[in-house]
């Protein structure tokens, strides 16, 4: 029988943008800022980012066409209707490009990050004209690090006179994934493509030891520059707008036929689809759990402001410090 696991949607403006949802209250950012830091280590091969900001009131008068390309953002203030006179003229944050960033692991191994220079996409240029690069939104990267299960990792943030920290241990290795196939599911009632593709997926669960999985799905195009963030996946991972999550204890030692959706990402015939699994620390499922339930309890006129999710960091700062290890496999439909 075919399992179906439960989904977190996870919004694209939490992760890429930080989780800075606790500083709305009744539409307007909290005066008072906090450090938000994000990051991803695995086991692939790096470059692996790391993304310093602050919260931020960078909301000012916009028109339709600043409107059209920052829909994310809306959705989490509530009704949208009520911003109709405001927008985002930047990022919803203030970039933090002068920290001292620092990873290191169990084994002596360190390495202050550089700022990442790589340039931003032309069409996010073109509305956000003084940003030209991913350091000047705060993003910071590894040369040589290279992520290894089972050994624990430090990241250290040093910014304005103050330390924040946070240390994870990569899982062991991620199950591989023996077998995938897309079937096709029906869509009634769309205009253009009403027939799409659904990963279902086989592997070997080890039951020995509590364990926690991240899904996460991108089309493969010929030509990358079709993509918005034409990087690397691991860049992707960290500000996908959804994946899916699956906590084990629903799962028999092997499992065949896994069906499961990714929101948000549709795959039709002929895709090359990469599909990667990604192991949680009991922690790290805590944070996506709690994204959850903040993401539901958005948008209604009684409710009151979203509290934090968890995060790993001391001192105080926002944001999560996640490892995992990764197991992948790229098809294409026959």
């Amino acid at each position: 029988m075919k399992k179906t696991p439960y989904i977190l949607l996870l919004p694209l403006v939490l992760l890429f943008f930080g989780s800075c949802l606790e500083e709305i209250d009744d539409f307007e950012f909290n005066k008072t800022s906090r450090i938000t830091i994000n990051a991803l280590v695995t086991n692939k091969k790096g470059p692996y980012t790391v993304h310093v900001s602050k919260s931020s009131n960078n909301i000012q008068d916009f028109n339709q066409k600043d409107r059209r390309i920052l829909p994310a953002y809306f959705k989490h203030f509530g009704n949208s209707s009520s911003l109709s006179n405001t927008a985002l003229t930047g990022p919803p944050y203030e970039p933090v490009t002068q920290a001292i960033v620092t990873l290191s692991d169990d084994q002596g191994n360190e390495e202050i990050l550089e700022p990442w220079q790589g340039s931003l996409p032309p069409s996010q240029q073109e509305y956000w004209p003084t940003y030209q690069t991913f350091a000047d939104l705060g993003f910071y990267r590894t040369r040589q690090f290279q992520g290894i299960p089972g050994r624990t990792y430090i990241l250290t943030v040093q910014y304005e006179g103050q330390v924040y920290q946070a240390t994870a241990t990569m899982p062991l290795p991620a199950p591989a994934i023996d077998e995938m196939t897309l079937e096709d599911k029906l869509v009634p009632f769309t205009m253009g493509h009403n027939t799409y593709q659904v990963p279902t997926i086989s592997f070997q669960e080890p039951q020995d030891q509590k364990n926690a999985y991240l899904f996460f799905g991108r089309i493969l195009y010929n030509d990358e520059r079709r993509l918005f963030f034409p990087h690397e996946s691991d860049f992707w991972t960290s500000i996908a707008e959804s994946f899916v999550v699956i906590d084990d204890q629903l799962l028999q030692p092997s499992v065949v036929d896994l069906r499961f959706e990714i929101p948000n990402l549709v795959i039709l015939r002929d895709n090359r689809f990469l599909l990667e699994m990604h192991t949680l620390t009991p922690p790290a499922l805590a944070y996506y759990q709690a994204l959850k339930n903040q993401d539901k309890n958005l948008g209604g006129v009684f409710n009151s402001a979203p509290a934090s999710p968890p995060s790993n960091f001391s001192n105080g700062a926002l944001g999560f410090f996640r490892v995992s290890s990764v197991s992948s496999i790229i098809t294409t439909k026959k």
